[in-house]
């Protein structure tokens, strides 16, 4: 009866690996779950070894359902938390990328306040700063 109990076990967690398989990620689990539930079997793993008689029936049934627990935990980790990662990083990434354009595109910019080169009616306000830059550029043509 016991062997019966530990082949419907393992069955109930294989078809977590066939969704694994067909859908290419971890879906529908609860890392919580397999967390609290690998941990029971990694427990009861430890107290079978330290039973006056070594019970092999019991640790061929908690050795497997914590393998197939940690494999389901390996895959979520593979499938679902790399990716999310490597998304994460890359985004920071074209995030300082854009923010160091445009750092550099402000320290590339005149003082002058004013949407064109040329002194017109088009800028936003003058400054006495501007009237100087206005004047060397005017100097220099």
């Amino acid at each position: 009866m016991a062997i019966l109990a530990a082949v419907f076990l393992g069955a109930g967690v294989l078809r977590h690996y066939w969704d694994i398989y067909t859908h290419r990620t971890v879906r529908g689990i609860s890392f919580i779950f397999v967390g609290i539930d690998a941990a029971g079997d990694l427990f009861s793993l430890i107290s079978v070894f330290f039973q006056a008689e070594l019970n092999v029936l019991g640790m061929a049934i908690y050795g497997t359902e914590l393998a197939l627990w940690t494999g389901v935990f390996v895959c979520g980790g593979f499938f679902n938390l790399a990716p999310w990662v490597k998304a994460r990083v890359s985004s920071r990434r074209q995030q300082r990328i854009e923010s160091g354009r445009h750092a550099q595109a402000q320290r590339d910019e005149p003082n002058s306040v004013a949407l064109h080169d040329m002194p017109s009616s088009t800028s936003v306000f003058r400054t006495p700063s501007s009237a100087l830059v206005e004047r060397s550029s005017v100097a220099t043509r």
